[in-house]
């Protein structure tokens, strides 16, 4: 039986490594994104965690809830290069452009409902 939305919300919230930022560009010339500030479980998906692990691209698992992103008015369903900000600054509730490390996903991975287990790699 699938946890309720609500109950995986509180269990990313109470056990969040911090905040992340799911951003969608939502039109070309000039850029525009919808970002959500939202609570997430953030996990390296680097075996060894080695030099050379580090050279190549960086791999996170990043667990985020979909009340949470639907509080924040993120369009649901995450999709394929969408990007994952972790250790953003944030100020004032919002986003600071151009900071944390910014990753694109490539494994959604919605959850029935309840959520979204992304994949998510860059430089």
């Amino acid at each position: 039986m699938m946890p309720s939305p609500s109950s995986v919300a509180a269990m990313i919230a109470a056990r969040s490594d911090g905040l992340v930022v799911l951003r969608r560009q939502t039109q070309v010339s000039p850029p525009l994104f919808t970002d959500a500030v939202i609570p997430a479980l953030v996990r390296s998906l680097s075996a060894t965690g080695s030099v050379a692990d580090a050279q190549q691209q960086v791999r996170r698992s990043v667990v985020v809830a979909s009340d949470h992103l639907a509080a924040a008015g993120f369009p649901l369903p995450v999709t394929i290069n969408d990007i994952v900000v972790t250790d953003p600054v944030i100020a004032a509730g919002a986003y600071v452009a151009g900071t944390g490390t910014t990753l694109r996903v490539i494994d959604p991975g919605a959850r029935g409902g309840v959520g979204f287990w992304l994949v998510a790699e860059g430089a």
